[in-house]
Formats: C-alpha cells, structure tokens, sequence
C-alpha cells in the first residue's frame, strides 16, 4: 500500500515562494503584513519531479480491481463489522464525507459475493464489554472487529482475536494491505489484524499546522521548495522557530508526550522489526533515534501547552473576565500561536479559524531519506477478526475485497472534502499527499498498552531518554531482560 499518490486536481497548480531555506526572513522594519502574504502568495514554484495526477474515476478503479479477484457465491451471507467509534467514518457512518463513498463501496463488494456487509458501531468501552460477553457465553457477535490503534495489543492478550492468516482467500500478502504495518502486526504465525486501504483514513495521520497569517506579521513565510525537494527537517524547524520574535508563541501540542511519540515515526523507524524467523526483535537502538533525542532535547522547551490569551492591563481596559487560559491546539485554533503539532483531521476544526495557515509534513531528521513519515493516532483503524466468529471459510473473500474496493475512492473523498471546505492555499493537497506518503505502524504503540515489559523497553525507553540525562541504550539495558521475555514469548 505505500506511496500510492492520489493528488486531486488542484496538485496541479502552480507552487509558490523558492527559497534557500526553510524559512524567509523579510529584514526591515518597512514590511508590512500586507507585503508579506502579498509574497507568500505568488505563483513562482513548481516542482521539478513531484509526480502530478488529474482527478481519477475512483468508481472505475474499484470495479476494476474487484473483477480481478477470484469469484465465489456466499450465498446471500451477512459479514459483520463492528467498529469502535473512535476509529472514524470508514465504516458505517451515516453521514460525513465518507458516508456516499463508504456506502458504495460496501455495495460493490456485496454485489462482487452475493453477501451483506453490516456495521454495527459502539464506542470502544461498549464494545468491549459486548465481545467480553460473547466470549464467555461463546456466542457469535461479529466476524470482525474495527479496533482503535492502541486497543489491538489488549483484545489480543484477552484471546479475543483469531488468526487472519486462517482466513481461507484473505491473501494477506496483497497489495491492497500495508505489508510494513502487517509485518508489525504478525508474530509466530499469527497475524492479529489487517491495515490497508480499507483503513487510509487521512484524518488519522500526524502532522505540523503553520500559521500564514500570523507568519506574515512576523515577516516569516514557508519556503515551499525545500519542502517538496524533501529537505524539511527537524533542523529546518528549530531555525525557523528560533527565528520568532520574543513573545511569540512559536510551537504548541496537546502532549510533549504525543510530540515525543510522533517525531519518532517520522524517522521512518518502527521499535520493533521482523527477525527473519517468525519473531520480533529491537530496531529502535540506532544513530537516528540517538540524533533525534538531541534535537527534541532543544525542541521541547520551545513547546506550549498552556496560555493565557487575552489577559490586558488596566490600563487597556481589560478585565481578567476577558481572558481565557487555552491548551494545545486551541492556542493555534485561536490564532495566537505559529505551528502546531496536530494530525490532519484537524483541518475540519480549521475550516472557519480566520487566519490562512498551512499543513505540512513532520519534518525529516536527514534530507537524505527518501519521503517523509508519519506517525498515525491513538484512534487510526485496525481490523481485527473474532475468534468466535465462525464463518473462516467464507469471510476471507469480503477482507480481501473491501480493501480493494477502497484504493482510489475512499481516501479521495478527503481530498475532495479539502478542497472544498477547508484549505486556505494551492499547495495544502499537495502537503496532504506527502504528509500520507508513508504512515508508520508500530507494533510496541499497538500491543504496549497490554505489556508493559514491551512498553517499557520500547517507547518508555526512548521517553525516558528524551525527558531524563542519561542516554538511550542506558533506558534500554535497564529493561532488556522483560523485554526479551516478551518477544521470546511471541515466537
């Protein structure tokens, strides 16, 4: 599934502002606001080998792709999902701008098998509760179950999950499946669930918000360039951070904690990776994660979660009644702060902010890696299949074909949705491609909230040495002993 570019129509407009840098710095006191987003705004860059696409016929490339899948017959067989709320829109929603596309889909499939796809959706806490009950009753509930990110590793220790690779015609080496996030995802023969294009879901994955507006005050704009050259680092941040005024409040995220986790998958790196013999083995102690501990060692003073906005003097006539203490991403929403830590459903909460602003890609540690990464939510789709489920012969096909059935539809719906309602410039569904270009899954961030031997040594570490004044492999060796029990266990 990586790197499959869906640029809507726009991606063919014309770029703007080329630059050395990350940044432009107007010097002189003789700019203006009006100056500087005059600048920002000409059509001057294009890029030179970023691949463009015109608007493709989503409803075509899923019928084709579904006429090249084995044909069966189920018989009018109904195939239920259960999906957490949290997951988002992908399955079931009503409405939405996924509700048309999602309703289509799931038509084609039960047209492709003579089946009926039902959703049925509860929040996650309710959900569990019912598959607690169904296990123990050993009752049929669903055939399988939509699980937020982190909510894998628990259905999997409770013995909730069957094994996707007993799924006769699931295929699991497909394209339509993200094999680096099934890689994390399967372990001594067992595969605990499914990522692919059925669960590209953009409002899911991680990324930066830039202020336009207020960059623009300041005499600073994005230097678009050496952005699609792929030259936005982390470095390229702390220059362009560095470079605001003093008062300005330069960086705000809800949770260092988040910012910590997502810069880590921006590296493109997984704690965990295959051994080569069924198993798991630690992937995390290398140059880059050591590298990127320094960077957000200078990155993390500079963050806000919490300001004032507001607060006057008497003088101003002010009243501490007109103030208001906002935390995170309200502080960028409020239009007060300069780039944000966010993920790209945010943009929903952007659409009527008031100010023109800009997402953008986490930055790369080195130039030199070949597309950026993205780290992806708490809440981003895992489909996972029930144990107690029965209909293992049948149920393969409907996997399968769901997720063919979504690449170059679904996810376009996003960037139709962006278009339209949201975007404040003509290069933001170009970011919104690199930003999707490769999202990390991480098996420590989906099964550590269940292990803690496998948290501890994996991403505890790597907080540990962000936050603490010894180094990385120091965390690692105090914890080396549970977390070889734990992957031992796994083969």
């Amino acid at each position: 599934m990586k790197i499959k570019s869906l640029l809507a129509p726009l991606l063919s407009l014309p770029m703007i502002l080329a630059s050395c840098g990350i940044i432009t710095i107007n010097r002189g006191g003789a700019e203006s606001e009006t100056s500087a987003e005059s600048e920002i705004s000409l059509p001057t860059y294009r890029p030179g080998e970023y691949p463009v696409a015109t608007e493709t016929d989503g409803l075509q490339i899923a019928q084709d792709r579904l006429s090249g899948l084995p044909d069966a017959d189920l018989e009018g067989q109904s195939v239920f999902f259960a999906a957490a709320t949290e997951t988002g829109a992908l399955f079931g929603s009503e409405e939405g701008i996924y509700s048309q596309a999602v309703l289509k889909r799931n038509q084609l499939v039960d047209e492709k098998y003579n089946t009926r796809i039902l959703i049925l959706r509860e929040n996650s806490e309710v959900l569990r509760d019912k598959v607690r009950a169904a296990d123990r009753a050993e009752e049929y509930y669903a055939d399988f179950v939509v699980l937020p990110y982190v909510g894998v590793g628990g259905y999997y220790a409770d013995g909730y999950l069957r094994n996707l690779s007993s799924l006769s015609f699931a295929e699991l080496d497909d394209e339509c499946y993200d094999g680096e996030a099934m890689a994390q995802l399967t372990f001594g023969g067992f595969v605990a669930g499914a990522v692919g294009d059925a669960t590209d879901q953009p409002e899911h994955y991680a990324c930066l918000f830039f202020n336009k507006t207020l960059a623009g005050r300041l005499g600073t704009a994005l230097d678009y360039r050496s952005i699609y050259d792929g030259e936005f680092t982390w470095e390229s941040l702390l220059t362009l951070l560095k470079t605001m005024p003093e008062g300005t409040i330069s960086l705000v995220g809800d949770d260092g904690e988040q910012v910590i986790s997502d810069a880590f998958f921006s590296t493109g790196q997984t704690y965990l990776a295959s051994d080569g013999e069924g198993g798991l083995h630690l992937a995390c102690d290398t140059e880059a994660s050591v590298s990127l501990i320094g960077v957000l060692k200078q990155l993390l003073p500079m963050l806000r979660s919490e300001a004032k906005i507001g607060a006057g003097t008497a003088a101003s006539g002010e009243t501490e009644a007109e103030t208001a203490t906002l935390k995170g991403r309200e502080i960028f929403l409020a239009g007060e702060a300069a780039v944000c830590f966010g993920n790209l459903g945010m943009m929903s909460e952007l659409a009527n902010c008031g100010f023109r602003w800009e997402a953008l890609p986490l930055p790369k540690l080195s130039a030199d890696e070949p597309v950026y990464s993205t780290a992806v939510t708490d809440r981003a789709p895992v489909i996972t299949a029930l144990a107690s489920a029965e209909n293992v012969d049948t149920v393969g096909y409907v996997l399968r074909a769901l997720h063919t059935a979504s690449f170059g539809y679904v996810r376009y719906e996003f960037y139709r949705y962006a278009e339209a309602e949201a975007v404040t410039g003509v290069n933001t569904l170009d970011m919104i491609d690199l930003i999707c270009e490769n999202p990390v899954y991480d098996h420590a961030s989906m099964f550590g909230g269940a292990y803690a031997g496998l948290r501890n040594g994996t991403t505890g570490a790597f907080l540990s040495a962000v936050q603490g004044e010894r180094d990385f492999s120091y965390y690692l060796s105090r914890n080396v002993s549970r977390l070889n029990s734990y992957l031992n266990g796994l083969k």
